[in-house]
């Protein structure tokens, strides 16, 4: 298990990061891991292994030693075994993510935290503190929930939104928004809140230009996400599959055709790893927002009849995607056949059924997208044939 989450933790890192010259690439192996749980942990205070074979020998000393029913001892041991299991987890992630930043040339890192009421003071006076690479401190106690993400000098010394857009929209591009007021306090606090007490984790953004406490739009916008990410954690269709923990991002996202330095004016939202960050450009201007994603429903990049919170049923798709291999094979068996009984080759069933885009992307990304926009045809549309066939072979729930 740990080996697995470490390979996944880097690659999802490794691909968030653009490459640079200095990159570089480590084989995450058994050995790699290994040498990792040999180490002592400043944050568990113990090595993993040797506390593995201490745990091991209590349980076995408590049984023997009990002169009642076993169950108690056994669920003790049980519980004490799922708390280090976690923790491990956890670091095993910083770790392979660390490695991955690394070997990108990452040369700093930016400490983010929680903003809600489980956040402890050490969490909080670390929150936006830049660290070098090599010298990012222990977490501070079991369970902490920080996390660090590259920080960019350049970038990050942009400290004017004017400056900002100047210097990155894509050159003859036209900005017709129209931006609507700062995000006061108290409805900041009001989001915050209210992701909170939806379990969905709000994140922050290491450019400073970006962030929630610089939204612009409506936020019941806002909250209608929120509520949309709370729905996609929940699905039926995530039962087995690890999609708690997604953190909700607000900043400008960039890589407009390919240049790292510009701002995607088309993008609505991207997806690295367990992040999805909401495009700011995009959702500042509410009212551009929703036009902007009708406009993209009418050229066939989204599933037909379906609104701007899709956005985020189409980002937890390709979480689906790097987790559920098995499901690309088994959907396209079946709209094969569907496409067969109407007579239509199946990428013509595809733009007609589901969406232009799900199959005009390359070989690489084609399976992306097309489970990205069945997990959305799933939920604007689940008494379509297409769902009710897909249940109806076990291929989703």
């Amino acid at each position: 298990m740990f080996l697995k989450l470490a390979k996944e933790s880097y690659k999802q890192a490794k691909e968030f990061v653009p490459e640079t010259e200095s990159d570089n690439s480590t084989d995450i192996t058994l050995e790699w891991l290994l040498a990792f749980l040999e180490e002592y942990s400043p944050v568990t205070k113990y090595v993993f292994n040797h506390e593995v074979e201490r745990k091991m020998a209590r349980c076995a000393e408590s049984i023997i030693s009990s002169p009642v029913s076993k169950d108690k001892e056994v669920m003790t041991a049980l519980r004490l075994w799922a708390q280090m299991v976690a923790e491990y987890a956890l670091e095993v992630t910083d770790e392979a993510t660390k490695q991955a930043y690394k070997d990108s040339g990452v040369k700093k890192v930016i400490w983010l935290s929680f903003e809600d009421s489980r956040r402890c003071k050490t969490c909080k006076d670390r929150h936006n503190k830049v660290y070098d690479i090599d010298k990012i401190p222990p977490k501070p106690h079991i369970g902490c929930r920080c996390y660090v993400m590259p920080y960019d000098e350049k970038i990050n010394e942009i400290s004017n939104e004017r400056n900002f857009l100047r210097n990155n929209l894509p050159k003859k591009y036209k900005d017709i928004r129209n931006v609507g007021k700062d995000i006061s306090n108290e409805e900041l606090k009001e989001i915050f809140e209210f992701a909170e007490r939806h379990d969905v984790q709000i994140g922050h953004a290491a450019n400073p230009t970006g962030g929630f406490e610089t939204y612009c739009g409506n936020i019941d916008i806002l909250k209608n996400i929120i509520t949309e990410v709370e729905i996609q954690q929940n699905s039926l269709l995530f039962a087995n599959l690890n999609t708690k923990n997604v953190i909700l991002v607000y900043d400008n996202v960039l890589g407009y055709e390919g240049d790292p330095s510009k701002i995607d004016v088309g993008a609505f939202a991207v997806r690295n790893g367990r992040i999805i960050t909401l495009n700011k450009f995009m959702f500042d201007d509410s009212d551009f927002l929703i036009k902007e994603y009708n406009s993209a429903v009418e050229e066939g990049v989204f599933v037909k009849d379906t609104t701007y919170v899709n956005i985020i049923a189409h980002e937890f798709g390709h979480i689906i995607d790097g987790k559920s291999k098995s499901l690309y094979s088994k959907t396209v068996d079946i709209l094969e056949q569907l496409a067969f009984y109407n007579g239509m080759t199946t990428e013509e069933f595809i733009y007609q059924n589901i969406s232009k885009y799900a199959r005009s992307k390359n070989d690489k990304e084609i399976y992306g997208e097309l489970i990205a926009e069945i997990n959305s045809l799933l939920y604007s549309k689940p008494d379509s044939d297409i769902i009710k066939l897909l249940k109806e072979k076990g291929v989703i729930p």
